[in-house]
């Protein structure tokens, strides 16, 4: 890209109201790196106010423009198709954009790029353990028309990165679901390390403890994601129920968000007891500053980001040996990873790290390190590194 950077216009569609999740985390810390780097960007978010305001703090061009929504019909009226095709294209000509990065929801969008000479690049976060070609029959068989054409729209559209030139991959897992999952030749799939916007200094330390009465000598884990079986929370159900039936007066704290109640309703009432769930916290950094020890059971990740937010804290992970997790974290140097579903080995594992204050300190010193992987001041020029060799690659010098 020669000299001068490019122009770069990004997308990231609103899915979950007022509350950050993983996909949007990414979001805001790309833009946080271009601004760091004085990026000339254009950011598009029609989402939520709150989250709008995150974008204008990280120091970015954020802007409410009218863009493609996805969805079979809209996909097959060609009326709706032409408009925005044409819509797309004036807005890329008006603005001199070189580069459209597209979130992991939104390569849907490549179709009504098709014909436009910018780099498109789309962002893979999702990893699995053991990722398989998507097929249109993966939840099952259906003979309905509707369902089935539901699925091919899944399969061959929303998550089809057939029209990429470049695909950012967050970790090794990442590449491999893209690969394998949405089909990506490997030469398009780059893994890009992730930047993580600091916030230590925006810490209160105490104030978590003091808000749920946890003494200065007692000792906290914490877990931080989606209120899910995926992401592990009845695992940490168990593991804490484990150690407090062992009489272990650790104190267990669950943070993030509930989107199915009943769920929640059911996890509460089975481990209400062993942990504490502190619901969905805009003051995260607090809970990772009063926090001991961190763990991560989910059972599928690309990477893991709040892994990578709770280094700069100097919390050690304890977590499954699953791609992304165990990509996140160096076992046996800022953290131990455990054959996945073994609950009982995590707790003897937390069990060892907190009573052992040596062997966590030489962990903490590690976490400290690791965190220094992730800089958020050097995520612009990792990004903009992938765009100039995908474009050297396809164009040559």
């Amino acid at each position: 890209m020669n000299n001068t950077p490019p122009k770069i216009l990004m997308f990231y569609e609103a899915h979950w109201g007022s509350n950050v999740d993983g996909p949007m985390t990414i979001a805001l810390n790309i833009a946080k790196g271009f601004s760091l780097a004085n990026i000339p960007s254009i950011f598009v978010f029609n989402g939520h106010s709150e989250i709008f305001r995150k974008f204008q703090e990280a120091g970015v061009d954020v802007r409410r423009i009218d863009m493609p929504k996805p969805g079979v019909l809209k996909h097959f009226n060609p009326i709706y198709r032409w408009r925005f095709t044409k819509k797309m294209a004036a807005l890329i000509d008006k603005e001199g954009i070189d580069v459209l990065h597209l979130g992991q929801r939104e390569a849907y969008i490549l179709n009504y790029v098709k014909n436009s000479p910018v780099l498109k690049v789309c962002q893979q976060d999702a990893g699995v353990p053991d990722a398989k070609l998507m097929t249109i029959f993966d939840n099952g068989v259906t003979v309905s028309p509707k369902q089935l054409l539901k699925k091919w729209y899944r399969k061959y559209v929303l998550w089809n990165y057939k029209r990429a030139d470049l695909v950012l991959c967050l970790s090794n897992a990442a590449r491999e679901y893209a690969i394998k999952v949405c089909r990506t030749k490997p030469e398009v799939a780059v893994v890009v390390r992730p930047g993580v916007t600091r916030r230590l200094d925006d810490a209160q330390p105490g104030d978590v403890r003091r808000e749920f009465d946890v003494k200065p000598d007692e000792k906290i884990v914490l877990s931080v994601g989606r209120i899910t079986k995926a992401k592990g929370v009845e695992d940490f159900g168990e593991v804490a129920k484990i150690l407090s039936e062992r009489g272990k007066n650790f104190k267990f704290f669950f943070a993030g968000q509930a989107r199915d109640q009943a769920y929640y309703n059911l996890v509460k009432q089975k481990y209400g007891r062993y942990v504490t769930f502190i619901g969905h916290r805009h003051d995260i950094y607090n809970a990772y500053a009063d926090a001991n020890l961190f763990t991560h059971l989910s059972h599928r990740e690309g990477l893991g980001m709040v892994i990578a937010e709770a280094f700069e804290f100097g919390l050690p992970c304890v977590g499954w040996d699953i791609p992304g997790t165990n990509e996140a974290f160096c076992d046996g140097v800022s953290g131990r990873s455990v054959r996945f579903g073994d609950r009982l080995a995590v707790a003897d594992l937390i069990e060892e790290l907190l009573e052992n204050h040596d062997e966590l300190d030489r962990l903490v010193q590690g976490a400290n390190e690791r965190f220094n992987l992730f800089s958020i001041e050097g995520y612009a020029d990792r990004i903009l590194d992938a765009y100039s060799k995908r474009l050297f690659s396809l164009n040559g010098p």
